[in-house]
């Protein structure tokens, strides 16, 4: 295993994605390979969504990356 979606939800402007990884995946290429095949599938099934997209980009540049031990979660969901 070297990547694996534990869970996802989605706001209005953002997405948070729970993942386990190994501590060698590089996470960087994980985003950018999600990011681009994401776009390509939504403007895909989704054509009117263009109007309304900046030159095309579904996705904003940036992202941001924590780590999170799996205990550590778990308690923060029960606390959520």
């Amino acid at each position: 295993m070297v990547l694996r979606v534990e869970e996802s939800n989605w706001e209005a402007d953002h997405i948070h994605i729970l993942f386990d990884a190994m501590p060698s995946t590089n996470l960087v290429r994980f985003i950018n390979a999600y990011k681009t095949s994401s776009s390509r599938i939504i403007k895909r099934d989704y054509p009117g969504i263009k109007r309304f997209l900046w030159k095309c980009a579904f996705w904003k540049t940036g992202y941001f990356i924590t780590t999170s031990g799996w205990s550590k979660y778990r308690n923060y969901t029960k606390i959520y």
